[in-house]
């Protein structure tokens, strides 16, 4: 099998890592492709069994002989160049894999893809990915227990180890690509159940529903709802349930303090001229955004509690002059966090996940907390690569091994093959811890 990897950034070491342990027994040729390859090797030796190669892959030609030469291709360009990877693989009839949402052109190829006998496999990263394949095994062996399953909340976090934390009280340091975390959740609505009814959300009020809760362990988070939970509904076989939600982790009392930059619009993708103040010469983050508040007739400095004061004084706004190449306040805020957020000599990134499993059976109700927590190496051996790549090459795998047995666009659901994945992942050390326990045994908080 010749295996193609598109993009070598701050995700794919422990992909390519693995796939080279593979050559010259299940793979012929392992290609990698990317503008530059700095990130990649400051964590991970150069191997003399891959080919790099650096080249401009927004150029379709560049695209278009990488396929033809391709058996597989793993993606790791942003999710907008994957429909056109996708449309390039299945003229060349070539597999694809990516760790990236399911788009609606994605799934038009579906059926093309399954008459060629090929495997278009979407969401095998960490979220989307091990939460499907984790959530699919579990609740399927509460269905084939005779439970009936009443709640299901699913959250995941690319956090900081707490060893990390320093002096900085939003307990969060930039592990991931920080464009991400100044845009999150301005995705669209965000939808999810709650007790028996519908809920949504627009982004502007996102991290205003944000549940806390506690964990067997002791460990407080936050969590917001992630995208729209209610898709999942069908794919995980829970339809009817009373509850269920998908979010996002972060340490206790991020959410609310991020809340104050969105309504501040510190986070806007507009740009200042839509917004209607373009900022003076050497003009301060903090003086604009007070500028705004004046302009809107709002208060600024208001604050629920001295915590969120505590959260916005440390990313001293007034010390960030906007720039004449900051478009947005968006942009402006990405050099704060990058500043303010950035990651020490020695500092390690942690991944959390847990799934809360509410079921009844033999008439009383139980909760299964299953956590995963890993933490990262330190630099770019994090945890965050490790539980994206690993997924996405132990699936190369599988497929090299013809195990694999259905074609077309896919995520890692409610298949057999999605065992054996679990199960190879946990010999990587990714492993999900269970607690089960009865249910007027959680805390208040859990039935937030």
């Amino acid at each position: 099998m010749r295996v193609s990897i598109l993009g070598a950034g701050r995700s794919a070491g422990y992909l390519i890592e693995y796939l080279t342990g593979l050559v010259g027994e299940k793979i012929t040729s392992l290609s990698v492709y990317d503008l530059s390859f700095d990130l990649l090797w400051t964590d991970f030796p150069k191997s003399d069994h891959v080919n790099y190669t650096v080249m401009n892959l927004g150029d379709e030609l560049n695209l278009e002989r990488i396929t033809s030469e391709s058996d597989i291709v793993v993606s790791m360009m942003p999710p907008v160049f994957h429909p056109k990877v996708a449309r390039l693989c299945l003229e060349k009839s070539a597999h694809l894999f990516t760790a990236s949402y399911v788009s609606e052109e994605m799934k038009e190829l579906h059926l093309l893809a399954k008459e060629k006998g090929l495997v278009f496999m979407n969401e095998l990263g960490l979220d989307p990915g091990i939460d499907h394949l984790s959530a699919s095994k579990f609740i399927q062996e509460l269905k084939n227990r005779g439970a009936k399953i009443i709640s299901f909340k699913s959250y995941c976090g690319g956090l900081i180890d707490k060893d990390s934390e320093g002096e900085n009280p939003w307990k969060y340091k930039i592990t991931w690509n920080p464009m991400n975390v100044v845009k999150a959740g301005q995705g669209g609505i965000s939808r999810w159940r709650e007790n028996g009814r519908e809920r949504q959300v627009q982004p502007e009020g996102l991290f205003r529903e944000a549940q806390s809760f506690t964990t067997e362990t002791g460990e407080e988070f936050d969590a917001y709802p992630n995208r729209d939970s209610l898709n999942y509904e069908g794919v995980y076989g829970l339809e009817g349930i009373e509850i269920l939600i998908r979010g996002t982790l972060r340490r206790r009392g991020y959410c609310q303090a991020w809340q104050w930059l969105v309504d501040a619009k510190a986070t806007q993708s507009q740009s200042f001229h839509e917004l209607g103040l373009v900022p003076q010469a050497g003009e301060t983050f903090l003086n604009w955004l007070e500028g705004l508040a004046e302009m809107e007739s709002r208060e600024l400095y208001h604050f629920e509690n001295e915590a969120i004061k505590d959260k916005i004084d440390y990313l001293k706004l007034d010390q960030f002059d906007i720039l004449p190449t900051d478009e947005t306040p968006a942009d402006v805020l990405l050099r704060v966090i990058s500043d303010r957020w950035k990651l020490n000599s020695g500092d390690k990134d942690e991944v959390v996940m847990v799934h809360l499993t509410e079921y009844e059976q033999d008439g009383e109700v139980w909760c299964l907390e299953s956590m995963l927590k890993v933490t990262g190496e330190g630099s770019g051996r994090s945890a965050m690569a490790k539980t994206v790549g690993l997924p996405l090459a132990l699936g190369v795998e599988l497929l090299i091994n013809n195990e694999i047995d259905e074609f077309g666009v896919l995520i890692p659901v409610f298949k057999p093959w999605g065992d054996v994945l679990l199960d190879r992942l946990k010999d990587q050390g990714l492993e999900f811890v269970h607690r089960n326990f009865p249910q007027s045994h959680l805390s208040p908080e859990h039935n937030a």
